[in-house]
């Protein structure tokens, strides 16, 4: 199988226009603590319905289910034990995967830390029983900018339309008017209700960011107007981000889906073309997850924390938290 057989047809541009760039200033966890409705990213294109199954996902589809408020990872069943990975501010509890619900073991979370021994807002936790699934595959190294992901998460929906809004004013101070057409900013409004649903992205860099769960080192994907493309949305805190390698001519989880930004004034419970959805980096802590499990390498998670501290130490870039 080729990558190319898992996707969907060439990317059209959504009919929109972009004629300004707006400056980014919150980073915002994408989970709620609140009741969810119905159990998705937002897709670009289309009525908003769309990419419900796996078909054109790929393997990682089936590895993904909802935790409470958020999303999770099924990591696979290694020594007897089931292992889920989420978001530390979704927490652990009974995940529910391909209809089944599962519970969660009582004291089994392990809070992932970065080299220097800090948390990080990823969580560990096993369930009750196994889905038969083999364990999965992590990525070994970062993705370079570029690299096309498929990101499954039970987020919020879409409304079907498209939003156009035209943006006045300077950074920090922008006026949001919803416009009919002609407008200089676009993107959808979220809807009440959560749906299992992938898109497509692309890497666009590697970042260190912090929500007030921990610094995470990261990597961020930019939702822009072309059919198929997504953004994280409320509940897919959690949620898998999936990657094809050639080489290997398999799936591999690349990322955990934990934060979204947006602009200045920026509506409330909207996508807006620009915004970026942030990810943990898994290959930076493929180590310590398989040492908190069955079949993990002391020594190797030992010679790979003095490149991730190097890492660490370049790349950091404030966040404004937001909760």
């Amino acid at each position: 199988m080729t990558r190319s057989a898992t996707r969907p047809s060439p990317r059209c541009p959504v009919p929109v226009p972009l004629a300004r760039r707006l400056a980014q200033s919150l980073l915002l966890a994408i989970a709620i603590h609140a009741a969810p409705s119905v159990h998705a990213v937002i897709v670009a294109g289309g009525d908003g319905t769309q990419n419900t199954t796996g078909a054109g996902a790929g393997t990682g589809w089936n590895y993904v289910g909802t935790r409470g408020v958020g999303s999770g990872v099924y990591l696979g069943n290694f020594d007897g034990a089931n292992w889920v990975l989420t978001a530390n501010h979704v927490g652990a509890g009974s995940f529910t995967l391909g209809g089944t619900t599962y519970g969660a073991i009582g004291g089994s979370a392990i809070r992932v830390q970065n080299p220097d021994l800090s948390a990080t807002d990823l969580l560990l936790f096993k369930i009750d029983a196994t889905p038969g699934l083999a364990p999965i595959s992590f990525a070994a190294s970062t993705p370079i900018s570029g690299t096309s992901v498929t990101m499954i998460g039970a987020g919020r929906d879409r409304q079907t339309a498209l939003t156009t809004w035209n943006v006045t004013g300077i950074n920090p101070n922008y006026t949001w008017t919803e416009v009919g057409s002609g407008g200089n900013a676009g993107g959808y409004k979220w809807t009440g209700s959560r749906t299992m649903r992938w898109g497509e992205s692309s890497i666009a860099s590697t970042v260190v960011f912090n929500t007030g769960d921990g610094n995470v080192n990261g990597l961020r994907a930019t939702f822009t107007p072309f059919v198929g493309q997504a953004q994280g949305s409320v509940g897919d805190s959690g949620g898998g981000v999936f990657a094809y390698n050639n080489s290997s001519a398999s799936w591999e989880l690349v990322g955990l889906m934990l934060a979204i930004d947006a602009y200045a004034n920026q509506p409330g419970s909207t996508a807006v073309f620009g915004n970026s959805t942030y990810l943990a980096d898994l290959s930076y802590y493929r180590n310590y997850i398989t040492s908190a499990i069955p079949e993990s390498s002391t020594y190797a998670v030992a010679a790979g924390w003095g490149a991730l501290l190097l890492a660490m130490a370049s790349r950091k870039r404030k966040a404004t938290p937001v909760k």
